[in-house]
């Protein structure tokens, strides 16, 4: 119960420095040891949001380690940053932010990300190309009025190379994986109000 505290505490935090209107030359950060859940864990948090003019600014979400549930390795030196945060009539808009992480287990990673958080706890990130096995992964996840949701749009993948990633594409003795993938998944569950 104490971690998902702590992971409400955080989001409550991070919600009120969103939902306020800045003025010019504020500096607002936080700091979070760890959240940790059974069979993963997030170190080094550390999030900072700076206003350069009233309702303009930066953010900067820094996370030194990732640990994945279910053995499937960890990320570190992640880094999740927009420099074009502008805040709207319903909430902050990030038009091009920059998403990086120094090691995973499918090497280093840079893309760019866009979204928009408002204080009714809607909020939606848009990661519009991550390459992945010799393909690319467009993610979409968002949370509002009809609960989370995400959209996973896998483009030409080398089921190869996907294989050595997700264990549960491993083949069976004797047989061999090759080709490309693309698809679609979508998913949503039930608001938190709903239930």
């Amino acid at each position: 119960m104490a971690k998902r505290i702590r992971l409400r505490s955080f989001s409550i935090l991070l919600l009120g420095m969103l939902s306020s209107t800045l003025a010019a030359g504020v500096e607002i950060s936080t700091a979070v040891e760890s959240i940790e859940g059974e069979g993963w864990h997030v170190r080094e948090i550390s999030l900072g949001m700076h206003s350069q003019a009233a309702g303009i600014g930066s953010v900067s979400l820094q996370v030194g380690e990732m640990v994945l549930p279910d053995g499937r390795g960890s990320l570190h030196g992640i880094q999740l940053d927009c420099d074009t945060l502008q805040q709207q009539s319903n909430g902050w808009h990030c038009s091009e932010g920059r998403l990086r992480a120094e090691e995973s287990p499918i090497g280093a990673q840079e893309t760019t990300w866009k979204g928009f958080f408002n204080a009714g706890s809607d909020w939606q990130v848009d990661v519009t190309k991550l390459e992945l096995a010799q393909g690319s992964v467009a993610l979409t996840l968002g949370a509002g009025q009809v609960g989370l949701s995400a959209d996973l749009r896998v483009y030409r993948l080398a089921v190869d190379r996907l294989a050595q990633v997700v264990e549960t594409l491993e083949p069976p003795h004797g047989w061999d994986l090759k080709g490309r993938a693309s698809g679609c998944l979508l998913y949503t569950s039930p608001s938190p109000r709903d239930q």
